[in-house]
């Protein structure tokens, strides 16, 4: 899913964060579509990460990468189920052996359900 060592997770062979990238080289990406450093990028696309699909989104500061969300889409949950997600979340991080309290060189990873907005996901944040 992610290199533990570097932080480098590869959402496709021609989009790959890691630390220090930056909203420049996304901006050659063919994922590019006229987005803005300054606001969260979602991406319309569906990402196979490891035999799981994902939706993506990510955030620069000052034009360098700072954190990328994964959410798992393999299960459509409903609404009112979408705390499941967060579970599903989990289970895929342990399977890798992540451990979401820690703190790595490059960053962390967390797995998160933010009750008001109804939403889970596999946050990775680089320092």
């Amino acid at each position: 899913m992610i290199n533990l060592k570097t932080g480098e997770l590869i959402a496709s062979k021609d989009l790959v964060f890691k630390p220090g990238y930056t909203f420049e080289e996304f901006s050659r990406s063919k994922y590019y579509d006229n987005q803005d450093a300054i606001k969260a990028i979602y991406l319309k696309n569906i990402f196979e990460i490891d035999s799981h699909k994902y939706l993506i989104h990510f955030f620069f500061r000052n034009k360098i990468i700072y954190a990328v969300s994964l959410v798992c889409v393999d299960v459509d949950f409903s609404y009112e189920d979408e705390v499941e997600r967060k579970l599903l979340h989990d289970k895929i991080l342990n399977q890798n052996n992540i451990e979401v309290k820690n703190q790595y060189i490059w960053g962390s990873i967390q797995s998160e359900f933010d009750q008001r907005s109804n939403c889970s996901e596999i946050l990775v944040i680089y320092n």
